[in-house]
């Protein structure tokens, strides 16, 4: 019989041992072009669009807080671009206004793991990024309210170092730098932010930094939408995870994403498992899932991320409830170590 400290032993480790491997992690030209190029609408850019947002992301890791164990490429964005034409990852469209780069056919899907090995990296400006999506202006401390009701479920999935105390400090040191790069300015008060103005280039690069995270938040707010339209006492845990993979898969096929990731059953059964972590999500004596007001409001302020079009086709998605089949496999245990996407 398996005693029971094994599995918050192996927890635990498991858990160690992943960050101690994202601390140390090297970012190579693929994973820039991957990271730009997956981002992008149709996964196409213009070429000194894809140029700039390279030296971007460059500058973000170098003075970022992840570390003196993380490196990066010293190619040029130049001369990252020319990789990807030697690996025949990207394609060239000649267009008398400037060429458009794209990914080259059938190869999407193989970036999308050199996307995510160094997901970690990029998330937390990318967090900061979403949060201006909608609106231009935020306050200091609206912006740390966002970033910290999500942390803990990203600090999950992407295993990044940071406790709850320290990463209020991190988004600061975050922001400071996109700052320095005219992503965002600070009032002279010191109480507010504002993004880039429309129209410049910084502008179109925290945008395109802010389209890196979306599909995981679009992930999160399809699990909210599923529990709200359902409404608490309503589903088992088995009946949630499938209605979110479902909901998913739809909304997939709809906007046409070419990541596997965003209905994978794995980070579906994590995110529920680190709601009910959080206190959010808890059972009741018939095994069904109850929740308050707060699963309300985290519904709400993911208003300030998505874009209406896709919440619309979430809330239309989660409305479909067809007959749920019994589960095909064994879903009573949720204990065991969560599996990394990558």
């Amino acid at each position: 019989e398996k005693p029971s400290w094994m599995t918050p032993l192996v927890n635990s480790l498991g858990d160690r041992i992943m960050r101690r491997i994202n601390a140390t992690a090297d970012v190579n030209p693929v994973n820039l072009l991957a990271s730009v190029m997956l981002a992008t609408p149709r996964h196409a850019i213009d070429e000194q669009v894809l140029r700039a947002q390279i030296s971007l992301y460059q500058a973000l890791l170098l003075n970022g807080p992840q570390g003196t164990q993380i490196t990066v490429t010293d190619k040029d964005a130049i001369e990252v671009v020319s990789k990807g034409f030697d690996l025949r990852l990207l394609e060239r469209v000649e267009h008398p206004l400037g060429d458009v780069i794209r990914v080259a056919p059938k190869e999407a899907v193989s970036l999308t793991y050199f996307r995510n090995n160094t997901a970690h990296l990029l998330a937390v400006p990318s967090l900061v990024a979403c949060c201006f999506l909608r609106r231009r202006t935020l306050m200091w401390s609206t912006l740390g309210r966002l970033t910290e009701d999500i942390y803990p479920y990203l600090r999950t999935e992407l295993f990044l170092p940071w406790g709850d105390v320290e990463f209020p400090n991190i988004v600061e040191e975050t922001v400071r730098g996109m700052v320095d790069l005219g992503l965002l300015e600070q009032s002279d008060d010191g109480k507010r932010l504002r993004r880039a103005e429309g129209g410049t280039v910084q502008a179109g690069q925290i945008n395109l930094l802010a389209r890196f995270l979306l599909n995981t938040l679009e992930r999160y707010y399809i699990t909210l939408a599923v529990l709200a339209k359902n409404g608490s006492g309503t589903l088992n845990r088995p009946e949630l995870e499938q209605l979110c993979i479902q909901t998913a898969q739809r909304i997939s096929l709809l906007q046409e994403f070419e990541a596997p990731e965003f209905y994978d059953k794995g980070l579906f059964k994590q995110f529920i498992q680190e709601l009910r972590n959080q206190g959010v999500l808890r059972s009741n004596e018939e095994q069904r899932i109850e929740f308050d007001r707060q699963v309300e409001r985290m519904s709400r302020d993911a208003r300030l991320f998505l874009e209406k079009g896709i919440r619309h086709s979430i809330i239309q998605a989660a409305a479909h409830q067809p007959a749920l089949p019994p589960p095909d496999e064994d879903q009573a245990s949720m204990s065991g170590i969560s599996r990394d996407s990558r």
